[in-house]
């Protein structure tokens, strides 16, 4: 799990998590850090994807409570595992914390999060902005992988897949064009794969895409689940696969509200 957040984040998000979480290890060393890792991967990635800066005093808030729980261990009032189980409840990682002395930081509510994973067009985005979509899409592709799966993500042989097409006058699919404008670009409708099969995928209907899917050797749990599970595409598979989705990414998020 730390392996696969450590190399989600480096990959699409930044850097910005890296500070807090090796000031982390060099006071409690590996107790725990899974956990926080989680947690740091939540706080960041929330902000970052409601569109709101990350603030460096939250970060700095961070490091000194990390730095008041490890000055607990140097006078020995707690062991290095009760002072990081202490830090890791502490409200410095909600996402609503909220001290006015020290931050004009506003909270971050969960359920905002729900809202844009819902309504947000993640498949319009472009330049660095589609990072968002990868990050969304590298995690369900964790959550749904084998605990020992180790992801892969390389930015220039993979791309988002919009199931059904962006474009599909002069196709063979059957859908409505407002019904295809209204679902196009959601989450429900866009899978991770490698760019050199988008391409020959194209426009092509659902079942063959899936034919040439098949026998793909890929850490794409997320994907490999929706071509198995739905023998064609449609509004319906889109609103179902929307709704998984967003169950899927809200239970994680959530672990950490």
């Amino acid at each position: 799990m730390f392996t696969n957040l450590n190399f989600i984040l480096s990959s699409v998000f930044g850097s910005q998590y890296v500070t807090p979480l090796m000031h982390y290890r060099e006071c409690f060393g590996d107790e725990q850090i899974v956990e926080f890792m989680v947690k740091l991967d939540n706080l960041f990635s929330i902000s970052w994807l409601l569109g709101r800066r990350q603030s460096l005093t939250r970060s700095f808030i961070i490091i000194r409570k990390i730095d008041f729980f490890a000055e607990l261990v140097k006078k020995t009032e707690l062991t290095v595992a009760e002072a990081a189980s202490d830090f890791l409840s502490d409200a410095c990682l909600r996402y609503d914390f909220f001290d006015e002395e020290v931050s004009s930081e506003k909270p971050i509510y969960i359920e905002d999060l729900r809202e844009s994973l819902n309504t947000e067009k993640w498949g319009n985005f472009s330049g660095t902005k589609i990072n968002k979509t990868r990050y969304l899409l590298l995690k369900m592709d964790l959550l749904m992988s084998n605990p020992l799966t180790i992801l892969q993500y390389n930015k220039n042989s993979s791309s988002v897949e919009h199931l059904m097409p962006q474009k599909i006058e002069a196709t063979d699919w059957n859908i409505e064009l407002s019904k295809h404008k209204e679902w196009v670009h959601r989450i429900g409708n866009l899978s991770l794969i490698d760019k050199n099969k988008n391409a020959s995928l194209s426009n092509k209907l659902f079942g063959e895409k899936k034919v040439k899917y098949q026998g793909a050797i890929e850490t794409r749990a997320n994907t490999n689940y929706i071509f198995i599970s739905h023998p064609c595409w449609d509004i319906d598979s889109i609103v179902a696969n929307q709704e998984r989705s967003i169950d899927l990414l809200m239970q994680y998020y959530q672990g950490n509200s």
